[in-house]
């Protein structure tokens, strides 16, 4: 419970306006009516004391001691709140101590992991380790996490079943007054999904690159074979040796053939 969200100094001060206050109405019944003459010391200091009990019972009850009593209600329901929020949380969330064990997993964790709570509290996060990362990866998490407090990026873990997925985690450290660590909370999703969505991605645009590199190369071709046929054509105009006709009408052909199909293929992958 934060104790500067705790203004003890108001409700000291409202106790003791009552109690003075309380207190010097009192003294001022006392002596216009002349009780204090009928009293002994003693006797009146008793009655005093009495009537301040029975007089500042009620505000004392109402303006300090149930607002003081309320506070640690108002904070387990917060508290309450954010533990529901948390268990209930979309993304896995997982909670280690300074000495490295598992404090707290919620439903998340297990949907993703597939390791129950009773299996986890209290173990080292490694049982998660894919072998994936190097020492060096590790080195580097550690020192961000030192020496700024957080960590966030993509990593590989492993599953109960063995199967090895990759993570989208966030990691950030929870210090004491004195700067001293105590626990680190991993906020982490299952990005197996969005690993897939980018390799489809990836290919999609793989192909279509394909698909403009060969229908730019078709178009290209087309041209040569229009120059190879309007030569064939001249060519024919002048030859008279029939076995050359003869080539020059194989010629032609095969590049009609040819440019059918570049065109073709041109269509294709425009």
């Amino acid at each position: 419970m934060p104790k500067n969200e705790i203004n003890f100094t108001r409700y000291i001060l409202i106790l003791v306006a009552i109690v003075v206050i309380v207190e010097y109405s009192i003294m001022i019944v006392f002596h216009l009516s002349g009780l204090e003459d009928y009293f002994s010391p003693d006797l009146e200091s008793v009655v005093d004391a009495l009537l301040l009990v029975l007089l500042a019972a009620w505000p004392v009850c109402a303006w300090v001691i149930k607002p003081i009593a309320a506070i640690p209600y108002g904070y387990l329901a917060k508290l309450v709140l954010l533990a529901t929020a948390l268990q209930d949380a979309g993304c896995a969330v997982m909670i280690v101590n300074a000495d490295k064990n598992i404090t707290y997993v919620n439903k998340s964790f297990t949907s993703v992991t597939g390791y129950t709570p009773d299996e986890v509290i209290g173990e080292n996060p490694r049982i998660l380790k894919s072998g994936r990362q190097s020492k060096a990866f590790y080195q580097m998490m550690w020192s961000a996490l030192v020496n700024q407090g957080v960590w966030e990026g993509e990593i590989w873990n492993k599953r109960k079943n063995s199967e090895i997925y990759p993570e989208l985690m966030h990691i950030k450290t929870i210090r004491e007054e004195d700067g001293k660590i105590h626990h680190f909370v991993c906020v982490f999703s299952d990005a197996t999904e969005m690993k897939e969505r980018e390799e489809r991605e990836r290919q999609t645009q793989k192909m279509a690159a394909i698909g403009t590199l060969v229908g730019g190369v078709a178009h290209n071709f087309n041209n040569q074979l229009a120059g190879i046929l309007g030569s064939v054509y001249l060519a024919e105009r002048h030859a008279v040796d029939a076995q050359a006709i003869k080539h020059l009408k194989t010629i032609k052909m095969c590049a009609k053939d040819a440019f059918i199909n570049c065109k073709t293929v041109a269509y294709l992958c425009s």
